[in-house]
């Protein structure tokens, strides 16, 4: 009979492993917002882009654990609520995905494609910024702003997006769209249903 796999192991390397993404990301933080205050906004885009892709790794993480369990018939440890059930990209279809996230606050289009998401030019976001709102999002829109590429709409009470932003991960497009912490998969719909994006690649197909 064959050896059954260490699970306890394994989840505890891919949480040491998650501790250290924390910690990296923590410390690019760090750096971006002494970056903001001496206006050095080359390296804040820089700095920013690295968040977000330790954004994305994370994400990973999270869902490769979920499903190893799940292959082996076994899931996660209740006791660790930080790894969510998050749908893992490669269970939807290779072919891109209209997305809209709409509220009283913003009225957002977007690509999902591959696990990145592309917030399309023309999209409205809330103007207030909530304390839950990552710096990484906070000066990614400060920076937009002083490029002139996000706009103040006449109301005042909204911005307007004047050219496409990538992001790593559907969450970090969300939390930029609507100024707070965010679960992309839950808040994003696939445009024209009322499915979220988790749903649509939960079932797998386009």
């Amino acid at each position: 009979m064959p050896n059954q796999p260490d699970i306890a192991g394994v989840v505890g390397a891919f949480e040491l492993l998650r501790e250290q993404l924390e910690e990296t990301k923590a410390r690019t933080n760090d750096r971006i917002a002494a970056a903001a205050q001496t206006a050095d906004y080359s390296d804040v885009r820089e700095l920013t882009e690295k968040a977000e892709g330790v954004d994305g790794i994370m994400t990973q993480t999270d869902t490769l654990m979920v499903e190893f369990a799940k292959v082996l018939g076994q899931a996660p440890d209740a006791e660790t609520p930080k790894t969510p059930t998050q749908p893992h990209p490669s269970s939807a279809s290779s072919s891109s995905i209209p997305l809209v996230l709409r509220n009283k606050h913003c009225d957002a289009r977007a690509i999902y494609d591959g696990g990145s998401v592309v917030v399309l030019s023309g999209s409205t976001l809330a103007l207030n910024e909530r304390k839950s709102l990552q710096d990484i999002y906070r000066v990614r829109r400060r920076e937009l702003r002083r490029r002139g590429e996000l706009t103040r709409v006449r109301s005042g009470h909204a911005l307007t997006l004047n050219t496409d932003c990538r992001f790593n991960s559907p969450s970090g497009a969300a939390c930029f769209v609507v100024g707070y912490s965010a679960n992309g998969n839950k808040v994003w719909t696939v445009e024209g249903t009322r499915k979220s994006l988790g749903e649509r690649l939960s079932a797998g197909h386009a």
